[in-house]
């Protein structure tokens, strides 16, 4: 009775502990497919870098005006987190140079008066740092479609205030240059559902005259919530500046943002095949006995507490990439990538098209291969975009400087020069200048020296430091006129003669003296 009970007790152990292990065998199942799951499935997609989804993109481009908020942050959003949508809007803000001259246009009084109007007006051009200012300018135009911006003056200070675009909006032109207005909600700050407070600290960090209009729009919210600033103190300039529409501007590179989310998506889901292909699974599998009368059914060889134990040493000693389970039956290997080079395809594929939409060469940014021919056409053509930006920044300095003078107009030019073209530019002007065509001042333009710049160098040069007359060529038969006797004796004073000189000199003399 005794021994039956013990033997009872035994297999009722067993089947305890295999019972358990059964347990540890689908929760090992568990965690190697949930650790796979979570860690390496093309789910993980979902948080990738640009956290939007093309069904929206689309939405935004069905009515630009409507989502103008949402397709100016997305466009932001991509400029931080793309780095081609970076490097494009940075190829077009970087090639340009903004050297601007002046021409007289309307002149009267005398030539006194009409030189100081000059003066000034050369020294306002260079308290403006227009290279400097306007860049940002044209950097954000390419950004965003549109620049509204505001001027700041103080004494020999000059700054241009940006307004955040989503605020305003264009109405109209003055003087030739686009007006607009500020949406002065701006200014509220929603601290608390419902209700909306005066952000104080942004308010006092822009000029007196937003303060002042803001306090209007406090006490008729509806009527004063957009409202116009200063004409002569705006600033806009705009991509498409021949939509006459107002209210309409838009990122130029809209269309792309297709395009960088498929670059985006392709990416990681590259980075999830090449973390699966290194991710491995290690199985311990539980041999049973094999079926016949003397041996019973699923019985295994080896001790299930045994196998449990080996189990947890491995869980222990493998490292992240791999997971060990627990299997009553033969697992056969899995493999999650087959050619590693497809991965590298298809994100080339991707870069390439979104590239190619862009109408800008692949070549400049090192991933395509072109002919010198064919990429120096597609520079222009891309320069060309930017000729738009060119005049409206011209017309904004002409409107300026004729607030400056009085009595005589001046005009503000910018030459359409970037550092693709500039050796090209300078070259033909200077091809010009042989039959007496073209401006001195363009020229200078063209190597980069401001109107102030020719003014105080030419000045400081001739006048004080008398350098004209002091820095004089060394003398020789290409720089002297005169007989040829005195252009021999200048080029023997140049350089010491030579046998051969000395001896037709001789000869020479001898001549003369018969």
């Amino acid at each position: 009775m005794i021994e039956n009970e013990k033997k009872y007790t035994e297999k009722e152990m067993q089947e305890k502990m295999t019972t358990q292990l059964y347990e540890k065998a689908k929760q090992s199942y568990q965690v190697a497919i949930n650790k796979m799951a979570n860690d390496f499935s093309l789910d993980k997609i979902k948080c990738r870098r640009l956290d939007v989804d093309k069904d929206d993109v689309k939405m935004y481009l069905s009515n630009p005006l409507k989502y103008k908020k949402q397709i100016l942050d997305l466009s932001l959003q991509m400029f931080i987190g793309v780095s081609q949508y970076q490097s494009l809007i940075k190829y077009f803000q970087d090639m340009i140079c903004l050297t601007p001259y002046v021409l007289p246009v309307k002149t009267s009084g005398q030539k006194s008066k009409l030189k100081k109007d000059y003066e000034d007006i050369a020294y306002k051009l260079e308290t403006m740092n227009i290279e400097n200012e306007y860049r940002k300018v044209i950097g954000n135009v390419v950004l965003n479609g549109v620049f509204f911006g505001y001027e700041i003056e103080q004494n020999d200070s000059y700054t241009i205030k940006h307004l955040d675009p989503r605020y305003c909006r264009v109405i109209g032109t003055n003087d030739g240059c686009w007006m607009f207005e500020f949406d002065f909600s701006f200014f509220n700050s929603r601290r608390k559902e419902g209700n909306s407070y005066t952000d104080e600290l942004l308010l006092k960090s822009y000029p007196e005259e937003f303060q002042k209009k803001y306090t209007l729009y406090l006490k008729d919210r509806q009527k004063y919530q957009w409202q116009t600033l200063d004409l002569d103190k705006e600033i806009c300039v705009r991509y498409f500046d021949n939509l006459n529409t107002p209210f309409v501007d838009f990122p130029p590179y809209l269309n792309l943002f297709g395009d960088l989310i498929d670059l985006d998506e392709y990416k990681e889901i590259n980075k999830v095949k090449s973390k699966v292909s290194n991710y491995q699974f290690m199985a311990l599998q539980m041999e049973t006995c094999s079926s016949n009368k003397d041996a019973e059914m699923n019985k295994f060889t080896v001790d299930p507490a045994l196998v449990s134990q080996y189990y947890d040493f491995l869980v222990q000693v493998c490292g992240d990439a791999i997971t060990p389970f627990i299997s009553p039956v033969k697992v056969e290997p899995l493999k999650f990538s087959e050619n590693t080079n497809t991965q590298v395809t298809t994100v080339e594929t991707a870069e390439k098209s979104y590239w190619n939409a862009s109408g800008v060469s692949d070549t400049l940014f090192g991933t395509g291969i072109k002919t010198g021919s064919g990429l120096r056409y597609s520079i222009m053509v891309d320069e060309q975009r930017l000729y738009g930006l060119y005049t409206q920044i011209s017309t904004i300095l002409t409107r300026k400087m004729k607030r400056i003078t009085n009595g005589n107009i001046f005009k503000v030019k910018i030459p359409f020069v970037t550092k693709y073209n500039k050796s090209d530019m300078i070259a033909q002007s200077l091809q010009m200048a042989q039959y007496g065509i073209g401006s001195k001042l363009e020229l200078f333009a063209l190597n980069g020296n401001t109107p102030a710049e020719v003014l105080s160098t030419q000045t400081f040069e001739n006048d004080l430091l008398d350098l004209a007359n002091k820095l004089v060529p060394l003398q020789s038969s290409h720089t002297t006129s005169g007989s040829l006797k005195e252009i021999k004796g200048a080029s023997t004073r140049g350089r010491p003669a030579t046998k051969e000189s000395n001896e037709a000199n001789s000869e020479e003399s001898a001549a003369a003296n018969e």
